[in-house]
């Protein structure tokens, strides 16, 4: 994944997380998106039926960590994003503050906990 990143301080900047990790995405907190964003209530309903639903909370697979110029980590993230009928299936750079692991307690249920980095 990382072959065209040469490193030549420790500790570095990236990680693999082998096996990859269940985690739990906030879109609205993880993916960047304009400043300048419209009232949902001013958009067409075929807009808000069909879009992409970035307020979601969504289940993902973290793949690897990296670490920003500006000290802030990033998460490679398998997931899929709401939207319409179905879904987008991608892997994404997600900031580190919208990505919370996963652990299965004996009961069965799945609860987030913290901290992942």
């Amino acid at each position: 994944m990382f072959e065209s990143w040469p490193v030549h301080f420790q500790p570095e900047p990236r990680r693999e997380v082998e096996p990859p990790v269940a985690v739990i995405v906030d879109l609205a907190l993880g993916i960047a998106r304009s400043p300048i964003g419209r009232r949902a209530d001013g958009l067409p309903l075929r807009v808000r039926a069909e879009s992409l639903q970035m307020d979601a909370k969504v289940p993902g697979a973290l793949h690897a960590w990296a670490r920003t110029a500006r000290g802030d980590w990033l998460g490679r993230v398998r997931l899929r994003i709401p939207a319409g009928q179905g879904w987008l299936e991608t892997d994404q750079w997600i900031a580190a503050v919208a990505i919370t692991p996963v652990t299965t307690t004996r009961q069965g249920t799945n609860k987030p906990k913290r901290p992942l980095i």
